[in-house]
C-alpha cells in the first residue's frame, strides 16, 4: 500500500493502491492496465527469461519478433512495474505472498486449479492480507462442470451465443473480431475489483472476485435473453441488418426497424440508421428522391423491411459516386444518422478523437515513439496517467530488493 497522506495532490485517483499484476497474456493484464491508467501502482509478475506470453504475440516492431518489441504487450502493461519470479520455486512464491501482504488487490487469470496448486489461493494469500482483494478472471469461473475446461475466443463467443446472431442468414455463424471477450472481461475484472475496494473501505474485509468470461459472453445477450422469455423466439443472423424479436409476415428473417445498412460508397462503407419515420423522409429528402416517403414500399417501417433489397438497391445507386465525406456532411445538413466505417488509418485521423487528445504517444527504448488508444474517460481532477511497459524484470532491484528486502541469492534462487 502506498503512504499517500491526506490532503496530499494526488497522482491519480488510485494513487493511494497498490496491485499485484499475476496476469498474462489479455484479460488480466488489461485489467491491471486499466488501474495503473487510475494511478494504482501495478507490479506485474513475469516468468524469468521469458516472461509473459504475450511478449511473444505480434504485431513486432519491423516484423521482427523480440520480447520487448510486441505491441500487444506493450499496450496491456502501459503504467506498470515489472519484475520475474519463478512461482515454481519455493523463494519465488515466498516473494509472492510478501507482495500479496503489503498490496491492496492481486489479479490473476491462470486456470483455477494452477494458483491453489502453488500454495497462493486466495485462502492462502489472505492468511498474510485480511484485506487483500484478489480478482481472477478464467474461462468459465471457479466452479460448475466446465470450471477446468481450456476455452478460447471462438469457443467461449460460441458457448455464450454471441456467434449465433452474427453473419449472414445462409451462412455459418461468424465470431467478433479480434479478442473482444478478452479485454471485456479486463473491464468487467477491474469495475469488479474497484467495487471489492469500495466495500473494504466500508467493511474492513477483502474479499474474492470471480470473472467468468464465458458470463461476459452470455452478458452481451441481455436483451435478447429477456425477449426469448417473452416470445421464445431465437434470434437469427441478419447480417448487416438489425437483429429482430419481431416477427414479420411470418419470416423471422426480416428486420423490424429498416433502413438500417451499411452500404459501400465510392471509397468505403457508411452506416444508415433511420430508425424514426421523420429521419427516413429526411433521408428520402436527401438522396433527391422525397417521393420514396409516400411509396406503399417504404411508407412504414414493416413495408420498409419487406422490401428491404430494392431501397438498398436505390441507396446504393446514391451512394456509389461519393466518398465517406461528402455523405457524412450532406447527412449532417439534413439530420440524417450516417457514421463513416472508419479504418485503423481513419481512425487515427478522426477530427473527434484527435480534438480531445484520444491518442497519447509513449516513448520506450526498444519500439520508439508509439501512440496508444487513451484513457477510457476523463476525470476532471485526477488524469489518466500513461507511461510505457516495463522491460522484462527491469524493477527487481526497487521491488525485490529494496522495497522487499530480499538478498542478492534470495533473489537469485527465485528466478
Amino acid at each position: 500500500m502506498n503512504n499517500l497522506k491526506r490532503g496530499d495532490p494526488p497522482a491519480g485517483a488510485l494513487s493511494d493502491l497498490t496491485v499485484i499484476d499475476l496476469g498474462h497474456y489479455i484479460a488480466g493484464p488489461y485489467a491491471a492496465s486499466l488501474l495503473a491508467g487510475l494511478g494504482a501502482e501495478v507490479i506485474k509478475v513475469e516468468r524469468p527469461e521469458v516472461g509473459d506470453g504475450a511478449r511473444r504475440l505480434g504485431p513486432f516492431l519491423e516484423d521482427k519478433p523480440h520480447l520487448e518489441k510486441s505491441g500487444l504487450f506493450s499496450y496491456l502493461n502501459l503504467g506498470k512495474k515489472g519484475v520475474t519470479l519463478n512461482l515454481k520455486t519455493a523463494q519465488g512464491r515466498k516473494a509472492v505472498r510478501r507482495l500479496a501482504a503489503r498490496a491492496d488487490m492481486v489479479i490473476e487469470n491462470f486456470s483455477p486449479r494452477v494458483l491453489p496448486s502453488l500454495g497462493l489461493a486466495y485462502e492462502d494469500l489472505k492468511q498474510v492480507n485480511g484485506g487483500l482483494i484478489m480478482t481472477s478472471i478464467s474461462n468459465y469461473g471457479q466452479s460448475g462442470p466446465y470450471r477446468d475446461y481450456r476455452g478460447y475466443e471462438i469457443t467461449l463467443s460460441a458457448l455464450g451465443g454471441v456467434q449465433a446472431e452474427i453473419g449472414e442468414p445462409d451462412r455459418e455463424p461468424l465470431k467478433l473480431g479480434g479478442q473482444q471477450l478478452q479485454f471485456m472481461a479486463g473491464l468487467a475484472a477491474a469495475l469488479a475489483t474497484m467495487s471489492a475496494v469500495c466495500c473494504r473501505d466500508l467493511s474492513g474485509a477483502g474479499q474474492w472476485v470471480d470473472v467468468a468470461i464465458s458470463e461476459i459472453a452470455a452478458t452481451l445477450k441481455g436483451c435478447p435473453a429477456t425477449s426469448f422469455q417473452f416470445t421464445k423466439y431465437n434470434r437469427v443472423r441478419n447480417g448487416m441488418r438489425p437483429m429482430s424479436d419481431v416477427i414479420i409476415n411470418g419470416d423471422p428473417r426480416i428486420p423490424d426497424v429498416y433502413p438500417i445498412a451499411i452500404l459501400l460508397c465510392r471509397d468505403g462503407y457508411v452506416c444508415i440508421d433511420t430508425e424514426q419515420e421523420n429521419q427516413f423522409q429526411a433521408l428520402c429528402g436527401m438522396i433527391g428522391r422525397p417521393e420514396l416517403a409516400d411509396d406503399p414500399r417504404f411508407n412504414h417501417w414493416k413495408q420498409r423491411s419487406i422490401h428491404a433489397d430494392e431501397l438498398d438497391a436505390i441507396l446504393s445507386d446514391y451512394l456509389k459516386d461519393k466518398t465517406q465525406q461528402q455523405v457524412f456532411e450532406q447527412a449532417m445538413d439534413w439530420r440524417v444518422p450516417v457514421g463513416i466505417s472508419n479504418d485503423m488509418e481513419q481512425l487515427f485521423k478522426d477530427p473527434q478523437l484527435r480534438s480531445r487528445g484520444f491518442f497519447t504517444e509513449v516513448d520506450h527504448p526498444m519500439l520508439g515513439p508509439v501512440a496508444y488508444p487513451g484513457p477510457l474517460f476523463i476525470m476532471s481532477e485526477t488524469p489518466w496517467k500513461i507511461s510505457r511497459a516495463p522491460l522484462l524484470g527491469e524493477h527487481n532491484r526497487e521491488i525485490l530488493i529494496d522495497r522487499l528486502g530480499l538478498s542478492a541469492r534470495e533473489l537469485e534462487a527465485a528466478q
